[in-house]
């Protein structure tokens, strides 16, 4: 007898709680949920080793996931799966710094390119330096490690955000630093990683939430525009002239709120003052779309696309984080029957797929 839609969500669920509890039999850690169907398609993990979801091929229907090897010790492994949960290839990568990965966040362990080409990390991370450590660059296929910003940060904390726009160019943002009677600005840059060159190095007053548009045209973020103020707009910075390219209202972000680009990148997304807005790029307005009845640092943004907001939310009656979307249009929320619940982000692809994912874990791009 086949088993309904709820039993299977269900047993994704428990299958999530088993693996944090150190089962042996494999360990889920992810769903895929077609276009359509009301249950997901579990992406099984054969180690217990921190893993990080590195990469959303939509084209291919892939995605890869990076941890340590279990030998040889302090090498990186990627698992390359198919959309079905099957396990399609494995790559080790070269070691590229003492400890090899650690804990669940790529700040920690490094950003590998989305080629595999290459990872960005800062250097000496374990012991930990004195002073501050540079951010290098080692290539996988030539061996040869390059220096992109020397001195940039005594401890992985410190950044912000370290993604890749692409196979070649890196953004790097820094925390402004306020403790001990240091009171330094926030850095914002744009760096070609292998040939070592800093394209953009902005100062800022404080950072948070970035995204890159779909077609990597575009970066968002927010900067406070005072210190410890909590206000203050998102940037979009144009990624080919390196030229802000609009800003929105100033206001007080949702702190997982996220900021999340339309298939076109050419309106934004994102949670502001309770309120869940859009910014257009050929108007350069916003809209306001919905007003949130639960604070706003109980829902996270997760995606837009084809003229849906998908957000997760908790629900104030039994207090379960559930994946919902809103359409533009109508403007109406509308709660997914039968997919996982609990505390996942969940990436959104072109076709409706949405790719469930444990916390702790970087935002697809």
């Amino acid at each position: 007898m086949t088993p309904s839609p709820e039993t299977l969500r269900c047993l994704f669920a428990n299958c999530l709680m088993l693996s944090l509890c150190g089962c042996q039999f494999g360990h889920p850690v992810a769903g895929v949920v077609p276009p359509g169907a009301d249950c997901a398609k579990l992406i099984m993990f054969d180690s217990k080793s921190p893993r990080m979801l590195l990469h959303v091929d939509e084209q291919n229907r892939t995605l890869r996931y990076v941890t340590s090897a279990a030998e040889p010790e302090q090498l990186g492994l990627v698992h390359t799966y198919d959309f079905n949960g099957a396990l399609i290839n494995k790559q080790l990568l070269p070691i590229f710094r003492c400890g090899g990965w650690e804990h669940g966040s790529t700040t920690w362990g490094g950003a590998v390119s989305p080629n595999c080409g290459g990872v960005a990390y800062l250097e000496h991370q374990y012991p930990r330096d004195s002073g501050a450590c540079d951010l290098v660059y080692l290539n996988f296929d030539t061996g040869l490690r390059s220096v992109l910003v020397r001195k940039l940060a005594k401890e992985p904390q410190e950044l912000a955000w370290l993604a890749w726009v692409d196979t070649n160019r890196l953004t790097v943002a820094k925390y402004a630093k306020y403790s001990r009677g240091e009171e330094g600005l926030a850095r914002l840059m744009i760096i070609d990683a292998p040939h070592a060159e800093v394209k953009l190095d902005l100062t800022c007053t404080d950072l948070s939430h970035f995204a890159v548009s779909h077609a990597r045209k575009y970066l968002a973020y927010w900067e406070a525009t005072k210190r410890f103020s909590g206000q203050g707009p998102v940037h979009i910075l144009n990624l080919q002239t390196l030229q802000k390219a609009a800003s929105t209202e100033s206001g007080k972000l949702a702190t997982f709120g996220r900021l999340e680009w339309n298939s076109e990148d050419d309106k934004l997304a994102y949670v502001m003052d309770n309120q869940l807005r859009t910014f257009s790029l050929a108007t350069k307005q916003s809209q306001t779309l919905f007003t949130f009845g639960c604070p706003s640092d109980q829902v996270a943004l997760q995606g837009y696309q084809n003229g849906k907001l998908y957000y997760r939310a908790e629900d104030q009656k039994d207090h379960v984080d559930r994946l919902q979307w809103l359409d533009e249009v109508t403007r109406t929320p509308i709660r997914f029957k039968n997919h996982p619940e609990g505390p996942f982000n969940a990436y959104i692809c072109r076709d409706g797929t949405i790719i469930y994912y444990k916390l702790g874990q970087k935002p697809l791009y």
